[in-house]
This record gives C-alpha cells, sequence and structure tokens, in this order.
C-alpha cells in the first residue's frame, strides 16, 4: 500500500497525498504569507425537507445536463436499518421528488455521487461485494445486473440506450437512473468513505473504504468492481469527496483540521477550492444557571498566498489557514456537499442539520460573496 501524508497524518481517514489549495487571484499575502483579502460567505436560502435526512448529495443523476438533490433517509431509530434513497430536483418552488427506493443500510452509512464506471473495455466479472442472497430481487444474479461486452442493437436496429455516465453509492450497494428509476448494478464495498474525484474527462473516480490502515481503493468497471493499486494522484486535477458527514465511525476522531474542528468536505473545482469543517457547539452556563448550547459553525478553510498554486495532492495542514466561520447553525449539522442543488448555475455549500429533537431536516445554503479587504 501506498504511503499517503496529508489526509493520513492531519485527517487520518485516507491514504491520499494531500488536501487542496484556493488560489486567489487578486489576492494579496501579508509579510507571513496569509492572504490579505478574506473569503467571505453568505446564506442564500433555507428550506426545509418533507422528512428528515442523514445524508445528502449533489451531482447529474436522471440527466447528464441536470442536477439532482440525492437524499438517503434513516430509519426509526438506532437498530433501524430500512434506508429510503430519494431523487429530487428543483421544480423553481420546491424540490420534487422524481424516484425514491428501499434499502438496508449499516449503522454508519455513506452516500456519493460520481463517475465511476469505466468506459473502457474490461472482462465481465460479478462484484464480489455483492451481499444480495440468491433468490432476491426476482432471481437476478448475484452480482447484479450485467452489460454486455458488446454494444447492444435495439430490435429497431439503432444502438440501445447507454449506461448513465453517473453512478449513485451507497453502504450497500451501486446504482443508476434506468427506465426512469434507480436500478442496482451490484453490490459495493463494504464500508466506502469518500471519492478520490479525478480531474479529467477521460478518467474515472474512484472509491475509498475504510480508514488509516485499512483504507483501500477501488475501481468500478462495466459490471464489476476490483481493488486498485493506484493510489492517490500526487499531482495534477482532482480532489477528494467525502461521503459520510458527522457520523461517529471509527477514524472519525481523527479527522480534525483544528482542534475544535471536524473535516467534512472538500471541493477543487474552478473558483471553489475550500476545505470544510464544522466546530460543534460547545455548551455554555447561562447567568440564570442554565446550560445552552449553541449551534454548530461552518469553518472554511483556504490556501495561504503562498501555497496557492499547489494542487489539491500537495497541499499540507501547515498549508491551510481559516477564512470564514458562520453564524451558529440551528440544530446540529449532519452533512455538508458543494454543488448546485437547484441546478441554477449557482454553487455553493450546502449543509443539512437535524432540528426540533431530530423531526426535522433543514437544508441551508451559501454562497461564496465578492472578497473584501
Amino acid at each position: 500500500m501506498k504511503q499517503y501524508l496529508f489526509l493520513c497524518v492531519c485527517i487520518g481517514l485516507l491514504y491520499c497525498h494531500g488536501m487542496p489549495a484556493i488560489a486567489q487571484a487578486k489576492s494579496k499575502a501579508a509579510p507571513d504569507g496569509r492572504n490579505l483579502v478574506q473569503v467571505t460567505f453568505s446564506r442564500k436560502w433555507t428550506y426545509m425537507l418533507d422528512d428528515p435526512a442523514k445524508l445528502i448529495d449533489i451531482g447529474p443523476v436522471t440527466d447528464p445536463r441536470k442536477i439532482s438533490l440525492v437524499a438517503m433517509q434513516g430509519g426509526q431509530n438506532p437498530t433501524d436499518n430500512k434506508r429510503t434513497l430519494v431523487i429530487m430536483h428543483w421544480d423553481g418552488m420546491h424540490f420534487t421528488k422524481d424516484a425514491s427506493m428501499d434499502f438496508k443500510g449499516l449503522p454508519i452509512d455513506s452516500l456519493l455521487i460520481g463517475k465511476y464506471r469505466s468506459a473502457k473495455a474490461t472482462p465481465v466479472q460479478r462484484s464480489p461485494f455483492d451481499r444480495t442472497l440468491p433468490g432476491q430481487r426476482g432471481g437476478a444474479p448475484i452480482g447484479g445486473l450485467s452489460q454486455p461486452t458488446q454494444t447492444p442493437i435495439s430490435t429497431n436496429g439503432k444502438p440501445a440506450v447507454q449506461w448513465p455516465p453517473t453512478q449513485v453509492v451507497t453502504t450497500e450497494g451501486i446504482y443508476a437512473w434506468m427506465n426512469k428509476g434507480m436500478s442496482r448494478l451490484f453490490g459495493a464495498p463494504l464500508d466506502p468513505r469518500l471519492t478520490l474525484v479525478s480531474g479529467e474527462d477521460d478518467q474515472d473516480d474512484r472509491l475509498v473504504t475504510g480508514s488509516g490502515d485499512t483504507a483501500a481503493e477501488y475501481e468500478i468497471g462495466a459490471n464489476y468492481v476490483r481493488e486498485s493499486s493506484d493510489g492517490a494522484p500526487t499531482s495534477g486535477n482532482g480532489y477528494v469527496r467525502f461521503g459520510s458527514g458527522l457520523q461517529d465511525f471509527l477514524g472519525a476522531a481523527k479527522m480534525v483540521l483544528a482542534p475544535d474542528v471536524r473535516y467534512v468536505q472538500s471541493v477543487w473545482e474552478g473558483k471553489a477550492k475550500w476545505m470544510i469543517g464544522v466546530a460543534k457547539g460547545v455548551p455554555v452556563k447561562l447567568p440564570d444557571g442554565t446550560m445552552s448550547v449553541p449551534g454548530d459553525k461552518l469553518v472554511v478553510y483556504v490556501a495561504k498566498w503562498a501555497s496557492r498554486n499547489k494542487s489539491f495532492w500537495q497541499m499540507k495542514m501547515e498549508d491551510f489557514e481559516e477564512d470564514w466561520r458562520s453564524d451558529p447553525l440551528p440544530g446540529h449539522v449532519l452533512d455538508v456537499r458543494v454543488g448546485d442543488p437547484k441546478n441554477d448555475g449557482k454553487t455553493g455549500i450546502l449543509v443539512l442539520t437535524s432540528e426540533n429533537k431530530n423531526t426535522e431536516g433543514h437544508l441551508y445554503f451559501y454562497m461564496q460573496e465578492k472578497s473584501t479587504n
């Protein structure tokens, strides 16, 4: 296994070589190497989901040109393993459901949208990670749906509909949008935690499972999942997308950006080059003797001026500086993703919170403002 530096040492999860850098083209450097120009964010909208959610993600699911909001709903209690995956789109007023499907989850779940399936010619194999018992899914093979090795031809002689370019990965399986609904392709590796996002159009994203010394990397082909020995990049485009939110899993305690800030997400695309954390609210005693628990705060880190031209994979924690903290959020934060949830060309940070004694799920969307001195 290759050695991974920054994320292994400072976040304690992966085996990758680094973290991101945020380049501020118009920034000026202070004598200590910090940025004189600050990146700030403002809350643009809030939204209450129809049902509470455990995790969210943003990406093209139903159409390569349209962005979907995907929510994973948890069970009724900690021992309930029923999960519901809900695919939604913004209709101008609401997040409207396109489809939903039930599956069995785990105490620690993951949710990731990515460009995982290779278009390259690959041998036909069954996924060794499919935990579906024979006889389920209408007698479908254990390996899930199989794609023909040759391009299929429909009855009218024209090429059949191709497999969707993006897929949805959960702790239980790998899914894609087909026939106006979500179809399970095959089983996922155990404990997927994050995606190594490729910065190149001709390369696929890869999954990383586990944490620390047990971390492993997988590639997904036409109809197989297999362990990869490539390792994370050391240079070039790309970054890490995290898929387990703020759940407490093995290794989560080491995922810190600062003593009071836990890592939750990263992005390295265009102007959105941020390392994102959450500072949990700390109980304080009020003058009347009662205890108050302030809400969690969103924390954004950017690269110092001297490190502004480094790639994500080249960064170390000393290359970053805390740039912005939000006001306390209501409830407590469950997940943070970056994208364009309303499909209106506005990319920002989407926060999922649990409120009103975990009976409500709320979304808070932040966008970067113009740099200010």
